[in-house]
This record gives C-alpha cells, sequence and structure tokens, in this order.
C-alpha cells in the first residue's frame, strides 16, 4: 500500500489542504495581498479562501477515496476473519464435539454443523456499519453450495445480551484494526482529517 505513489500523492495532497483548512479556520486568515510568490495574510474575515479550501479538501476527499477504496476490502476481510474465528463466535468443543457460539445460535436451518459427515458451513461476516450486520454461511447442499445470510438483529429476538456481546466484538475487533495496524492509521487518517477540518469550518 504504501509504494503505491498515487495513493501516496493524493494522500499527501487531501493532508496537506485539510490541515491548512483547519489552522486557518481556528486562526481566522485571510489572503489581502499577492506579489509574485510572496502571499500576505491577515486573520479577521477568511471565508472566501476557506471556502475555497473546504471544497478542495472534499474534492480532495473523493479522489483520495477512488485510489483508496481498492484496500478498504483488505483491511475489512482481515478484522472481520479474526472476528469470525473467535471462540464466541462459531467454536466447537474439543471433547463433546458440540458447536456453540453466536453464529451457531442463529445460523439458518440449511446450516447442519451437526451433520454426520463432518462438513459444516463456511463463516464469513459483513459489517454493515454494524448495528445491521450480518454473518453469511456458505453450505453445501447435494454438492451445490448455497448462501444465506442472517442479520445480528436476529439476535435481539432469542437473549439481548448476546445482541450486545457480538455487537461488542464487532467493535472490538473493528477498534484494535484502526488503531493498532499502521495500514489502516495509513489509509483512514487523511478521511479523519479531511472530516475535522470540513466540519470545524461549517460550525465555526
Amino acid at each position: 500500500m504504501q509504494n503505491d505513489t498515487r495513493l501516496a500523492k493524493s494522500r499527501r495532497n487531501l493532508l496537506a489542504v485539510s490541515a491548512v483548512l483547519i489552522v486557518m479556520t481556528f486562526a481566522g486568515a485571510s489572503l489581502t495581498q499577492v506579489n509574485g510568490l510572496i502571499f500576505e495574510l491577515t486573520f479577521d474575515s477568511p471565508e472566501r479562501l476557506l471556502t475555497v479550501l473546504c471544497i478542495a479538501s472534499i474534492l480532495l476527499t473523493i479522489r483520495y477515496y477512488n485510489h483508496a477504496s481498492k484496500y478498504h476490502s483488505a483491511i475489512r476481510e482481515r478484522w472481520t476473519k479474526r472476528l469470525t474465528h473467535d471462540n464466541r463466535v462459531i467454536s466447537k468443543h474439543e471433547h463433546t464435539d458440540e458447536w456453540d457460539g453466536i453464529a451457531y445460535l442463529i445460523a439458518p436451518s440449511e446450516a447442519d454443523y451437526d451433520h454426520p459427515s463432518g462438513e459444516y458451513p463456511t463463516l464469513d461476516f459483513h459489517p454493515q456499519y454494524f448495528f445491521n450486520a450480518e454473518f453469511e454461511y456458505a453450505i453445501d447442499v447435494s454438492h451445490d453450495v448455497i448462501i444465506r445470510r442472517v442479520n445480528i438483529r436476529e439476535l435481539w429476538k432469542e437473549s439481548k445480551r448476546k445482541y450486545l456481546l457480538v455487537l461488542g466484538l464487532i467493535l472490538k475487533y473493528w477498534f484494535d484494526e484502526q488503531l493498532n495496524e499502521p495500514d489502516s492509521l495509513f489509509l483512514f487518517s487523511p478521511y479523519l482529517l479531511s472530516i475535522v477540518g470540513v466540519m470545524l469550518y461549517l460550525c465555526i
């Protein structure tokens, strides 16, 4: 990711403009005189310049997203895979061969984890804004794979405690990814800076 020159250039431009926007919004800067490459600034009424910077920040964010979007799915796949391997989501007891976990509790009827063949569904996860997340079950039925998705809101009907548990796990793995993985920090920090800059401009 960090060797992607187009992404790096787009990221650098977004960071620079957003940072200038934040500083000038707080400082109340305005451009009063231009002499060649020399700019004279006063800090009293910066509306027009700040408007230009705000628009530039939004446009650069869109451009940055175009370059960065191909990395979003890789990062999402990384933390959702860790989630689906959590024993609280799905697990099989070593001695009793009994299945347990949140995903097992809400598995669709076609997902026969106790089938004598020992074949069980492949589990995937789709965050979908967390509160509307879904578990995806790839089920082999007569050598034909069918896909079934179950929303975590089904847990609310079974157990509110388990719904809150899975929601907590989702947020935990997501935050761990954002805060502890250099790739995530590298990729998403420009979005955060851009949002802060635009929000400050709109609110101040």
